[in-house]
């Protein structure tokens, strides 16, 4: 939908969208706090939010499929006929071989954070060396071999070409420390900052305005191939795509006290309950796209105002279940149980749904295609 939204955030063009500075945020999170705890600590942690992930990605999946057959909203279609394919379907889903309406973005979280628990073992070990040769030669493949090194599991990404930009991270928070003394001693690091800075100006003038209007070189940059998005994320693109982390660091930085006065109050607490927000953001998409007049909205500030209302709803959503949290016991360990167990219970409430309905056919028959 056309809004202020859209042409500020670059018509939904920039190579470094949502789900790169979400791994990337992630990837940098995950080796800042590994580094401060010990070995066990930070693999038992890590290997149970790779659970926790794991559950939250075959819940959407099958959550949003069922919706999808029992209402008519616009989500994606399910082409199955007979038990055996719902059977193979179902199957798909639990080996994360099948995604259904966004869920291949926690797919690919699942993997990275399932490697992770070695690159993690490998950076407490003092081997960042090995790890970094590793995501080099894994990305050197990717391009090389895109087809040999695709993995079987549903990713809205080249799995193995995408992996530098979390892992990367991941050694970059481990190590956060030591390169910013580095940094600091670098002659020339200002130079490059300010650099990173002019870049990413430019192009997020070009992406919001179009690079056409360039006076030197517009047509050229309009054209140049590493300016568009790609799912094999060749050399140009991630090297485009960190110089817009460091520039997003750099504004963060030096911009805090203004940027968080202005809307900190709105993306901190998304920021705190992302995997929450990211859901309800999946639900929240299709019942505003099968709302009336939506998809043919042509005016700006009407575009803009359904967007604000859907932020307004996704921010309220999430206060109000951090809300419901601060009312109970505040014992991590027994919230983290509870809501295992309800991603257990979402999974498998599913999984009896679909296998009910295909058994006594109760499912309506224009759905089945």
């Amino acid at each position: 939908t056309i809004s202020i939204y859209q042409s500020i955030t670059g018509n939904g063009q920039f190579l470094t969208g949502a789900p790169e500075a979400f791994f990337f945020i992630s990837g940098y999170t995950l080796g800042l706090v590994s580094e401060a705890r010990a070995t066990q600590t930070a693999i038992r942690r890590l290997a149970k939010r790779t659970w926790e992930i794991y559950l939250a990605a075959i819940s959407v999946a099958l959550g949003l499929a069922g919706l999808s057959l029992l209402t008519e909203l616009p989500l994606d279609s399910i082409d199955i006929a007979t038990f055996g394919e719902l059977r193979i379907w179902v199957i798909e889903f639990l080996t994360l071989e099948r995604d259904f309406f966004y869920s291949n973005i926690l797919i690919l979280y699942v993997i990275y954070l399932a490697v992770g628990v070695l690159v993690v073992w490998a950076l407490k070990k003092d081997l960042a060396w090995l790890v970094v040769v590793g995501i080099a030669l894994v990305y050197g493949a990717s391009q090389v071999y895109p087809e040999a090194t695709g993995l079987p599991f549903a990713s809205f990404r080249h799995l193995a070409a995408n992996s530098p930009i979390f892992f990367g991270a991941v050694v970059i928070g481990f190590n956060s420390r030591n390169l910013e003394n580095w940094m600091s001693d670098f002659k020339f690091s200002q130079l490059l900052d300010w650099a990173c800075v002019v870049i990413c100006v430019a192009l997020i003038v070009g992406f919001s305005r179009g690079f056409q209007s360039f006076p030197i070189a517009g047509e050229w940059l309009r054209n140049y191939r590493p300016l568009s998005r790609s799912i094999n994320m060749p050399w140009q693109n991630l090297l485009i795509s960190f110089i817009f982390f460091r520039f997003y660091f750099i504004v963060l930085t030096n911009l805090w006290g203004i940027l968080h006065g202005l809307i900190g109050w709105f993306i901190m607490p998304l920021g705190r309950r992302s995997l929450m927000a990211f859901i309800i953001h999946l639900v929240l998409i299709p019942l505003f796209a099968a709302a009336p007049g939506y998809e043919n909205i042509r005016e700006i500030w009407l575009g803009t105002i359904w967007v604000t209302v859907f932020l307004g709803i996704l921010y309220g959503l999430v206060r109000g279940y951090d809300h419901l949290r601060s009312l109970g016991p505040a014992k991590s360990e027994r919230e983290v149980r509870f809501f295992d167990r309800l991603g257990i219970v979402l999974a498998l409430g599913m999984l009896v749904f679909f296998i009910s309905a295909a058994a006594l056919e109760i499912l309506p028959d224009h759905l089945w295609h």
